[in-house]
């Protein structure tokens, strides 16, 4: 709640991907928050595709909207920590072109509140998180820092453009995860990651030079997505896939095209 609380202090465009907190209170038994509503996850989005694919253009706007939203997290003050599609969703009605970023439930404060100084890493930290979008640092029981969230945001981006396309998707083993993604970040790709566009794997290599004390350069990062999106000519301006389809509060159906990339 702290999160939500502090995010409606800022500029209108710095949270407009958070949702409201509409009111809170307590009753003699127990708290409540009230907080907006919004709609289905990116992740059930993605699977109501036809063969669990976006187009090209809507992976760009869904990786910018999610990128934005974690730089305005780091911005605040804090690290997400679980990073993956299940914690970002869509908004509603007239919001549906809106992507929020949701849970922050294991999310930490990453400077000092006074001194906006870096807090120093612990010497161990257990593993958090979602074995499948987790960094790596987690997987050596490592303090996280910003780079984190963007590493577990690129593997994201890869699912995106394919679902299940990490070659660990299927591996539930942490050890044998860690060894994967160590050879993902050695350029060491799939046939799938090695057909993305360049920019991508720019992406891939600029995360992997960020220390812990880095501030990420999220600008240089966008860019490179808008110049994939310019490069294939997919709009970013353009509908999201879904917003063709009839949207309810329980449901939404949506239709896309699988793309080449």
């Amino acid at each position: 709640m702290t999160i939500l609380q502090e995010s409606e202090s800022l500029p209108e465009e710095k949270r407009k991907h958070f949702i409201k907190m509409i009111d809170r209170g307590r009753t003699e038994s127990f708290k409540f928050i009230v907080m907006q509503l919004v709609g289905t996850s990116v992740d059930k989005l993605q699977k109501q595709q036809p063969k669990k694919h976006f187009t090209l253009s809507t992976t760009i706007k869904l990786s910018l909207q999610t990128l934005e939203g974690i730089k305005d997290l780091h911005d605040l003050g804090y690290l997400h920590r679980d990073i993956k599609p299940q914690n970002f969703s869509i908004g509603l009605r007239e919001k549906a072109n809106i992507v929020y970023v949701l849970d922050f439930g294991i999310s930490r404060r990453y400077i000092e509140k006074h001194s906006k100084a870096i807090r120093l890493p612990r010497k161990m930290v257990r593993f958090l998180g979602t074995i499948r979008f987790a960094s790596r640092n987690c997987h050596y029981s490592r303090e996280q820092c910003r780079k984190d969230d963007l590493e577990s945001w690129v593997y994201m981006l890869i699912e995106f453009t394919e679902y299940a396309s990490l070659p660990w998707s299927k591996i539930i083993d942490r050890d044998l995860v860690c060894k994967e993604k160590e050879r993902l970040f050695a350029g060491i790709y799939t046939k799938h990651i090695a057909s993305l566009p360049e920019e991508i794997h720019k992406i891939l290599k600029y995360i992997n030079e960020l220390n812990f004390q880095n501030t990420p350069d999220y600008e240089y990062i966008m860019m490179m997505l808008k110049r994939v999106a310019a490069r294939k000519h997919a709009s970013i301006s353009a509908k999201f896939d879904w917003e063709e389809s009839e949207v309810s509060h329980n449901s939404i159906s949506s239709h896309g095209t699988m793309v080449k990339y």
